[in-house]
């Protein structure tokens, strides 16, 4: 699945804990095509009626399932694959950085900040008091409200600060991986003062989150793999993903398998 197909249903299992047992998990539903890997988009034409766009969106589905990679990769046009907004999203995350620099004194600081900006993918109402529950049932308290953070931007940066507790707990570790693994690559990032996200890091941290998260192996570049195993980090502890970057290295773990 695409990084928000997937935030979205690890959100529903951390939040539902009737099917935190259940014979299916995460785990097993992430997957799809390769085709797709990309994110699913379905043509939609205002010249055709409801029913003719039905029709046509079932066959090019049935048509991209059976594609591969490989093919539909060579029929790009020859730019890039990368999303449009990155370059801006990585300068707005430097010149936040930057700005906030002063308030981190610990990687947990960094990583709490990074779990408080990961609210705007929760942001609905109740989906947030969720994750409040969730810090609640672990043992983590959060701060009671006073009269004047009840004024909205500060209510949601309190619910923001239920977030990142809830980051913490078993549950959300194991439930909501891609969160986790993004809030500890920026927090990384913060940490080591003076540097900058580039597009392409944000564009490789989307790989890496589902890589460490839900694969056996995952190879990388060099830079990539050394963030994401430093001791702060160590990703890939936590799922159990051997991270490599060397092609020997690589090649000795799939010989291994």
């Amino acid at each position: 699945m695409n990084v928000w197909d997937r935030s979205q249903l690890e959100l529903a299992f951390a939040m539902n804990p009737s099917v935190q047992s259940g014979e299916l998990q995460p785990q097993d539903l992430v997957w799809t095509k390769l085709s797709y890997v990309l994110g699913q988009n379905r043509p939609t034409s205002k010249l055709m009626s409801a029913v003719v766009n039905l029709v046509a969106q079932k066959m090019i589905f049935d048509e991209m399932w059976d594609t591969p990679f490989g093919e539909m990769i060579s029929t790009l046009d020859g730019g890039s694959i990368m999303a449009e907004g990155y370059e801006e999203m990585a300068k707005n995350l430097n010149d936040g950085n930057a700005r906030h620099a002063d308030e981190i004194r610990t990687f947990g600081d960094a990583f709490d900040a990074e779990a408080k900006s990961a609210a705007w993918r929760v942001r609905e109402e109740g989906v947030l008091h969720e994750m409040i529950r969730i810090a609640q049932a672990a043992g983590l308290t959060v701060p009671a409200m006073t009269e004047v953070e009840k004024a909205q931007l500060v209510e949601m940066a309190r619910r923001g600060a239920g977030l990142a507790l809830a980051l913490r707990s078993p549950v959300a570790i194991d439930k909501m991986r891609t969160l986790y693994v993004t809030a500890l690559f920026h927090a990384s990032i913060r940490w080591d003062r003076g540097t900058n996200v580039t597009a392409n890091d944000l564009f490789d941290l989307e790989h890496a989150a589902a890589a460490v998260g839900y694969f056996d192996l995952f190879f990388t570049e060099r830079k990539l793999h050394a963030r994401l195993t430093r001791k702060e980090v160590a990703a890939d502890l936590l799922y159990g993903c051997k991270v490599a970057s060397s092609p020997q290295v690589a090649l000795d773990l799939l010989l291994a398998l």
